[in-house]
């Protein structure tokens, strides 16, 4: 009998004296949930990083992809040249010290320009505008369009082959990334 109580208090561990089951919150820093996010928002820098065509895309790229196969407890990251890159607030910083996201959700380029702000109105590298609050899109020059518009102008402009990936990317994302997604292929086509 003890040793049948000792296997279920290894299978299901309980704090002593108060019969709740443990659990672990998956808020804490290096949770799934933590890691989740960083992977998240690492992977979106990396894009901004490329878009705006940083010279420090491809470290950007690299380190994203450490971040997200690393399994260790990180409440602050930092970049290879020692410099901060993800603080406990969520703010993010790029390798070259200019701010990526702000705790309140404002996203940047690496030159410092607004990519997306926390209302959700996104912006090319240069400064235009390239999505509306209200869902309606714009070409790097400007020209207003819809979304099916803005996407075959892209296509046009790249060719078949080109835009074959950039449209699967697309089709498979949602919200944020999606929208960030849109902005690289109305970009790259500019």
């Amino acid at each position: 009998m003890s040793r049948l109580l000792l296997v279920a208090l290894v299978l299901f561990p309980v704090t002593v004296g108060s019969g709740l089951t443990w659990e672990q919150s998956d808020a804490t820093p290096g949770s799934q949930k933590d890691g989740a996010a960083i992977c998240s928002d690492a992977a979106r820098l990396a894009r901004l990083a490329r878009i705006d065509e940083s010279p420090d895309a491809e470290l950007v790229r690299i380190q994203s992809d450490v971040w997200c196969t690393a399994k260790e407890p990180r409440p602050s990251l930092t970049w290879a040249n020692k410099r901060n890159a993800r603080f406990p607030s969520g703010a993010w910083n790029y390798p070259n010290g200019r701010t990526a996201k702000t705790s309140s959700g404002v996203w940047e380029y690496p030159n410092g320009r607004t990519a997306r702000t926390s209302s959700g109105t996104w912006y090319y590298p240069d400064g235009r505008r390239a999505k509306f609050e209200s869902g309606r899109w714009q070409q790097p020059d400007g020209r207003s369009v819809t979304e099916s518009e803005l996407l075959l102008w892209a296509c046009q402009r790249l060719g078949e082959g080109n835009c074959r990936r950039p449209l699967a990317d697309i089709r498979r994302l949602s919200g944020f990334d999606r929208d960030l997604a849109m902005v690289e292929l109305a970009w790259s086509a500019r």
